[in-house]
């Protein structure tokens, strides 16, 4: 239903901008059906893709839309062990560094250090 709605937007005229999709392409609405049809046990799949769509999301400078994905990521990341997962958890520590001076940005950043240090403690999992 996604890949309809952004097909749907997509009318071939206006703001290439207010299209839902807009600079991340076709692939963004592919992560969210990807997610929706994705089986709730899948949390490793879903905490690395989600994690991929929240740095496409950043990257275009959806801050709001990525730290929400991100945040969803975070909930999901303790129910996991796998070091791709703590790798995305790496980037998005990375990547939020330079823009701490955002309230939203810096809690997610301490969030995400605090669930990364929190994984590698001996009774995790």
């Amino acid at each position: 239903m996604v890949l309809e709605e952004c097909v749907a937007a997509d009318d071939g005229g206006g703001d290439q901008s207010a299209r839902p999709y807009d600079a991340l392409g076709l692939s963004e609405c592919g992560l969210h059906l990807a997610d929706r049809l994705r089986e709730p046990t899948h949390r490793r799949t879903r905490v690395r893709y989600n994690a991929l769509l929240a740095e496409r999301l950043w990257a275009a400078g959806r801050m709001e839309e990525a730290v929400a994905t991100w945040n969803a990521v975070l909930d999901d990341y303790p129910h996991v062990q796998s070091g791709r997962c703590d790798d995305r958890i790496r980037t998005l520590i990375s990547t939020t560094a330079p823009r701490t001076t955002s309230p939203l940005a810096r809690d997610l950043h301490d969030r995400a250090k605090t669930a990364l240090n929190h994984s590698r403690t001996p009774d995790h999992g």
